[in-house]
């Protein structure tokens, strides 16, 4: 046992119960992560237990293979442990096969068949063993099911059929098992022609392969096309290196080199040869090649250092050790350790099974001895040396000795003389010791015995002792056993001294035998106590674990249990706080109810009674009387009618006091909304469980929803109360109104009567204090206590004075309630007042002549379709508040449209953009009444910056129908925007040459120029969206004016629309590479604003302009090719007349050219010199820079008047010819 195998052993190899098995996943690099084993590994385990006399980890591999294998007889590739921790296949494809493993183990069963032809049975006796009849039934499994017969090529597994088009034709080199298919070809004899023929056309395939590829690096997958085999060109099964020498094709050196070195066949030998020259060039074997030699990895594996080792180190090189010191530096792996041990086992330490193939020679030597006796040669045959330097025995032919024997008796009859006995038997002699030169022998012995048989006769009378002496030998020599001989006798009795040979021989090998069982058995003991000593070092360790994780846990049970104690106090000083503060809470409740309910009645008292009162200590002229009066408060009359009038009037004053609180009520609600997004915002950076996270956003979402339905609910609520009081005190003074001159008159006569009314007032303290009468009637229309009224009746009254009274003072009335309630202006209005809310009649904004177009259709929509109110007062929206609105609605709806373009079934759920505001807001608010009012404020705030802003512009085209691409347009140039750091002249190049594609030098020169007259040379993106909003707000962008031109090529009845056939034409002519599914959508979405197939060019041209920009989004900003570019000059160059067919004339700035007149042209020279030569605010020029733009500039403009002079010249028109539309159309702010 190899330490190589020792160390692979104890780290991979893992039983359960009596089964073994090879963990290939404990990195848990594995698809799925729970998978334990496959195949691949069972093999490699397999063949390492026979290469390492392992009989007892086999015997667990094969028990292993029996529970797993499939319907097929082969084995399932990968198993998993399940949650139960049972093995079991992997649920997805887990039970079919993968070919090398299946391969390797047969060849495995095969080998331990070699090595331990007998085992024990079930009671413990020794038996013959089954590996071989379980390697054939395998090889049977593999040939039915992973052979290709058509092509002669292993397939990857029994999954791939005949009808599987795909994989049919594929094969794979890890598959190429030379060796096994040999011993195949070898024992399975049914079989035998069928591997022989798979042998042959395998090597043809690796052949082909070489000759494409003269490094002899292997692809991992290769296919057969038009009868030649050429390697995969893309990804089939693995990876996109399924082409190139991968983790499939790195073993082919190692098993090439196996199958050499075992059976010496010389196809093999070009490929190892290239291998082994491009590895001997290597300076480091890296993971991974093309297979023109280019690496791609710049990693080490031993997966391919190992198999580069093997081919060097059977093809002979001299970098081979290099390359095996190179394999201990690399990291360790499954598949790498299992790679290195089966390189050492096969390469290093010789094959098993292998059949030595001996040159035997023989040679004939001629031994020419003469006899005296008659001149006979004898010729024998002697045994040589072979190549392997094994002595082999050359028996001499039966017929030649007993040729011989009776030729040399007859010459002795005839030709030899008696005296000639002694020569002959000592020729004899010579002839069977020299056969027979090892002694004593068997030969040797009946030769002598024979010999000595023939000589008695001629001894005469020492002829019967010697017979005796003969018998008592041979009994001494001779046992009573017998053996078999090839010659006559056949039958003899065996020798002691063989006998004892036998029993010596027998206990020699006996010895050996136990030598080796003892020495297999030391090796074991080693291996059971390198085992041991793991599992004590990890018993130990796992010891140590367990003592720090009680520690641990004991100390975080104690933490858990101070925490647990913390918590029950808190709870319980929570508890207590609770009711403390609830308690306090019903008191406080309690006094705020109280001072409400006080404050009110007081605030009622006061309005009605005490306000505003004057007292006037001293009685002033009659003239002085109005002058003394606030002129900015009006009297408040003190009669029935007069109350019910204020009564209505503070009630009007109430609803506006609720319109504000409304209004109020939606700013904090926008406001708290906006604090839960930016709050969400922050915690998604730092928040790891979005689960938890949005669950809360969700919680605090309801919350904030909740409260503000609730408070909204609660006061519109109370404003129908208010409502219902409004309309009840209307119908009281309607029914006052009847009498109203007769009311006036009163009113006035009683104002008029009231100045000669007096109150008496007296002082006990020298006319320190004064204190009214209270004993004096009241007059409610004179306000006080009087002593004298007009308004009486006459009479006369007694009154007594105290003898405590020292002063007496007589005033008019003081009681005066004033109030900023006008009740001329109230009474003039009655009439409107008079009327229910539902009657009023009153201008909306639709009908007002001031609003645009966009917005008539807006208003008008708002309040026919949508049954929207005119509140009672508008909330103000700021510009910066209803910006940010208008992107988030921008927002909103590109994620609506994203997830409808991800799903084809949603195209119903299309909605025009108006119909998405309306039911966002309503989302939005929660309450349809809320939702109108908060409409309203929105449209009017968008109505006062129509014509500031570019983005609400724009917006408010999207709303009215007049629009639905260009918002999406701007939003991907705001991207585009957003991938530059810095936004410079340069980075400006970059995006126009992004957005408008496919134009001249020339345009984008000028494209930059109108820039920087645009933007005062000031370089930043919210300067680059603004111009870019102006150009589209004109309708001077260069791609609008682009896809217009070009779309009305294709209106061929000038209806100034296209239907989506010939949208859908004209768009595929113009930008190949629009998405279908877009076109239609965006097309139809316009259908729900103008009709079906009646779709503007004009709204085309920026459907156009959008799709162009988003296919350059979708492939990461690459500019897309414009295919019709005759139009781009004329469409980017037009003049004012044309640019204003994409909607109409526009004045001032907007429609200015260049090239009109010298005059225009000196005008723009100037202005471009004021921008580049001026003051730039914040900027830095650079000199040299301004210097070149402005000699540009002067030619450009030299360039135009030459044109406008047309004076026919050729050597102008000459310069002029690759400029043949210059005139400029440029449009200022």
């Amino acid at each position: 046992m190899s330490d190589v195998y020792a160390r692979w052993r104890a780290q991979y190899v893992r039983a359960a119960g009596n089964i073994f098995y090879v963990d290939y996943n404990q990195k848990q690099e594995a698809d799925p992560k729970n998978a334990v084993t496959c195949s691949e590994a069972h093999g490699y385990g397999m063949l390492l237990s026979v290469y390492n006399n392992n009989q007892q980890d086999f015997d667990g591999f094969v028990r292993y293979f029996d529970v797993f294998r499939n319907r097929n007889g082969l084995l399932s590739w990968q198993q998993i442990r399940d949650h139960s921790g049972r093995l079991v296949n992997t649920p997805d494809g887990g039970c079919n096969s993968a070919t090398d493993g299946d391969i390797d183990i047969a060849h495995a069963l095969f080998l331990a068949a070699d090595k331990w032809p007998m085992m024990g049975d079930a009671s413990g006796r020794a038996a013959p063993s089954d590996y071989a009849r379980r390697a054939v039934d395998l090889c049977k499994a593999i040939w039915e099911h992973t052979v290709n017969t058509e092509l002669w090529c292993f397939v990857l597994g029994d999954w791939v059929t005949k009808d599987d088009k795909k994989f049919w034709h594929i094969t794979r080199t890890s598959d190429f098992i030379l060796s096994a298919v040999a011993v195949f070809a070898r024992r399975d004899t049914e079989r035998a022609s069928g591997w022989q023929r798979l042998l042959d056309n395998t090597i043809t395939i690796i052949q082909h392969l070489h000759t494409a590829h003269p490094t002899g690096l292997l692809p991992d997958f290769a296919t057969m096309d038009h009868g030649h085999w050429i390697p995969v060109k893309s990804q089939v099964l693995e990876s996109k290196h399924d082409k190139d020498f991968h983790y499939n094709a790195c073993r082919t050196p190692w098993r090439l080199a196996v199958y050499l070195k075992e059976t010496g066949d010389q196809r093999v030998v070009p490929v190892l040869q290239a291998m082994a020259r491009f590895f001997d060039r290597q300076e480091e074997i890296r993971a991974g090649y093309h297979l023109d030699g280019r690496p791609y990895a710049d990693y080490g594996d031993k997966a391919f250092t190992a198999p580069a080792w093997s081919c060097l180190h059977v093809m002979g090189s001299p970098h081979a050790q290099r390359v095996w010191k190179a394999i201990s530096e690399e990291e360790p792996s499954y598949f790498g350790d299992s790679i290195e041990a089966l390189c050492v086992a096969q390469c290093r330490h010789g094959v098993l099974g292998r059949r030595r193939m001996h040159a035997v020679r023989v040679d004939v030597l001629h031994w020419v001895d003469y006899l005296a006796a008659g001149g006979y040669f004898l010729c024998f045959m002697n045994g040589v040396i072979n190549a392997n330097c094994e002595m082999v025995s050359a028996r001499v032919s039966k017929d030649m000795i007993s040729h011989s024997n009776s030729s040399l008796r007859s010459t002795e009859r005839v030709r030899i003389s008696p005296r000639s006995h002694v020569l002959q038997y000592e020729v004899q002699i010579k002839e069977l010791f020299e056969k027979h030169p090892t002694k004593p022998s068997r030969e040797r012995a009946s030769g002598c015995f024979a010999i000595l048989s023939e000589i008695i006769p001629f001894l005469g009378t020492l002829g019967p002792i010697v017979q005796l002496i003969k018998d008592e030998l041979y009994s001494s020599v001779y046992s009573e056993d017998l053996t078999s001989s090839s010659e006559e006798p056949f039958v003899e009795r065996l020798p002691y001294f063989s006998a004892v040979n036998r029993i010596c021989e027998a206990r020699t090998t006996e010895g050996v035998k136990t030598t080796e069982t003892l020495t297999e058995l030391q090796q074991k003991l080693k291996f059971r106590e390198y085992d041991l000593q793991i599992l004590q070092r990890k018993n130990l360790a796992l010891k140590q674990e367990i003592s720090d994780r009680v520690a641990s846990e004991r100390k975080l049970r104690e933490e858990i249990s101070g925490l647990e104690e913390v918590i029950r106090k808190q709870e319980g000083d929570k508890g207590s706080l609770k009711t403390v503060h609830s308690k306090a809470e019903e008191g406080l409740k309690r006094v705020i109810e109280d001072l409400q309910t006080s404050l009110a009645q007081s605030n009622h008292i006061i309005e009605k009674l005490t306000v505003f009162k004057s007292a006037y200590d001293e009685p002033t002229e009659e003239g002085t009387y109005e002058e003394e009066k606030d002129k900015s408060k009006q009297q408040l009359v003190i009669d029935s009618q007069g109350m019910v009038e204020y009564d209505i009037y503070q009630a009007e004053r109430l609803e506006e006091q609720f319109a504000d609180i409304l209004n109020w009520q939606l700013d904090d609600y926008e406001s708290a909304l906006a604090q839960l997004r930016k709050k969400r915002e922050i915690l998604a950076g730092v928040t790891t469980n979005e689960e938890e996270r949005e669950e809360s956003y969700r919680i605090e979402l309801n919350d904030i929803v909740n409260g503000f339905k609730k408070r909204v609910a609660d006061l519109l609520e109370e404003q129908q109360l208010l409502k219902k009081h409004i309309q009840g005190l209307k119908i009281v003074l309607a029914n006052y109104a009847g009498d109203k001159l007769m009311a006036a008159v009163q009113r006035t006569a009683d104002e008029a009567l009231r100045k000669y009314a007096f109150a008496l007032h007296y002082s006990e303290d020298d006319g320190q204090t004064f204190y009214p009468c209270k004993t004096m009637q009241y007059c409610n229309k004179c306000g006080d206590r009087t002593i004298v009224c007009p308004h009486r009746t006459l009479y006369s009254e007694t009154v007594r004075i105290p003898l405590s009274i020292t002063h007496l003072k007589f005033t008019h009335p003081s009681l005066r309630l004033r109030t900023n309630f006008n009740r001329l202006t109230f009474e003039a209005n009655l009439a409107n007042r008079l009327v229910e809310p539902s009657e009023e009649i009153g201008v909306t904004e639709d009908e007002s002549m001031e609003v645009s177009q966009s917005f008539k259709k807006i208003w008008q929509g708002f309040y026919e379709n949508r049954e929207g109110t005119r509140p009672r007062i508008s909330r103000p929206v700021p510009l910066n508040k209803l910006l940010g609105l208008i992107q988030e609605i921008y927002d909103t709806r590109w994620a609506f449209e994203e997830d409808i373009e991800k799903d084809l079934q949603r195209d119903r759920a299309l909605t025009k953009f108006v119909d998405f505001f309306y039911e966002l807001m309503e989302s939005r608010y929660q309450i349809k009444e809320i939702a109108r009012k908060a409409i309203h404020d929105i449209f009017t705030a968008l109505q006062h910056s129509e014509e500031t802003s570019s983005a609400v512009a724009i917006f408010v085209r999207h709303l009215s129908g007049d629009e639905d691409a260009m918002w999406k347009y701007i939003t991907l140039a705001r991207k585009l925007f957003a991938t530059y750091e810095v936004l410079d002249a340069a980075a400006y190049r970059k995006i126009i040459q992004i957005i408008y594609p496919s134009r001249t030098k020339e345009i984008y020169d000028q494209m930059e120029l109108e820039f920087v007259a645009f933007s005062k040379n000031r370089f930043s993106k919210e300067m680059v969206e603004e111009h870019l909003m102006h150009m589209l707000r004109t309708n001077i962008e260069p791609n609008q004016k682009f896809f217009f031109r070009t779309l009305k090529r294709f209106d061929y009845q000038e209806q100034g629309f296209l239907s989506y056939d010939d949208f859908d034409e004209a768009l595929g002519q113009i930008l190949p590479g629009a998405p279908t599914r877009m076109k239609r959508m965006r097309y139809r979405l316009s259908e729900l604003d103008v009709g079906k197939d009646t779709v503007p060019l004009e709204r085309l041209a920026l459907i156009g302009s959008y799709i162009s920009l988003y296919c350059s989004y979708l492939s990461h900003w690459v500019p897309q090719a414009l295919v019709a570019t005759d139009f781009m000059n004329d469409a980017y160059f037009s003049s004012p007349g044309t640019a204003g067919e994409m909607g109409g004339p526009r004045s001032g700035r907007e429609a200015s050219t260049l090239g009109d007149s010298p005059e225009a042209n000196a005008g723009m020279q100037e202005e471009i010199e004021d921008i580049l030569y001026g003051h730039v605010e914040n900027d830095v020029l650079d000199e040299q820079a301004i210097e070149e733009e402005a000699m540009r500039m002067a030619k450009r403009v030299t360039i135009m008047q030459r044109m406008e002079k047309d004076t026919g010249d050729e050597e102008e028109e000459d310069q002029l010819s690759d400029l043949p539309s210059m005139r400029l159309s440029m449009a200022y702010p």
